[in-house]
């Protein structure tokens, strides 16, 4: 009898120690386990990856093509998340989006970038960043909403303190433009006019670490 209890003591102890190891997967956030893949997880009603239209959630790779219509996606990466507005196309790489057209926010303190033509917006500290970027029409709007950022065009680069906006041309990308033209500073007019600015909504994920502040670079949609 001695030895029947002690068996099912260990066959107990053994089933327990295989339900601890499931209950400790299926809690492990799912974006800790996309960051070990090296991949990103999105949200959105319909959004198109690669121009197929994916459920609420779905797991992204590096070179996939996002496409807004009339909703919004979250996109979380490991230290970074960015909300991308709608009518937007972006091109997700690993800690960097190329915008092809539309407008997104990033927050992040991982240091990730975004690409537009040849400008490249990224934090100029490794601190928490929060910044907008606008391209429609052929034209470029940066806006650091918290920290500052660093506008890089080839060989020079320039920094955007926080509460300030620049603007760049898409010309200046084309081959043989000039590159001379500087970026166009406005300071904001105040700190009550970037607050009383909406955020973006459906923007949950993303700001679940920070504030919403900071009015859209333009109040139509791209």
């Amino acid at each position: 009898m001695i030895d029947l209890a002690e068996s099912w003591v260990l066959v107990c102890a053994v089933r327990l120690q295989t339900l601890f190891i499931w209950i400790t997967i299926f809690a492990v956030p799912a974006q800790l386990l996309a960051q070990d893949a090296d991949t990103a997880l999105l949200y959105g009603d319909g959004v198109l990856v690669n121009s197929s239209v994916i459920p609420k959630s779905t797991t992204i790779f590096p070179g996939d093509v996002l496409t807004t219509k009339d909703g919004i996606a979250n996109l979380v990466d490991t230290g970074s998340s960015a909300v991308i507005n709608k009518n937007s196309i972006v091109d997700y790489q690993k800690k960097s989006l190329k915008l092809e057209h539309g407008q997104l926010q990033v927050a992040t303190s991982a240091g990730m970038s975004v690409r537009v033509g040849c400008v490249v917006v990224s934090p100029a500290e490794e601190v928490l960043t929060k910044f907008e970027v606008l391209d429609v029409d052929g034209k470029i709007q940066i806006a650091a909403r918290q920290g500052d950022v660093l506008i890089s065009q080839g060989q020079r680069k320039e920094r955007l303190p926080e509460g300030q906006q620049g603007t760049r041309n898409d010309s200046e990308c084309k081959p043989g433009a000039l590159t001379a033209s500087a970026v166009s500073h406005g300071i904001l007019d105040s700190k009550t006019a970037i607050l009383a600015g909406s955020a973006i909504a459906g923007g949950i994920l993303i700001w679940l670490l920070i504030d919403q502040s900071g009015a859209p670079l333009s109040n139509s949609q791209p």
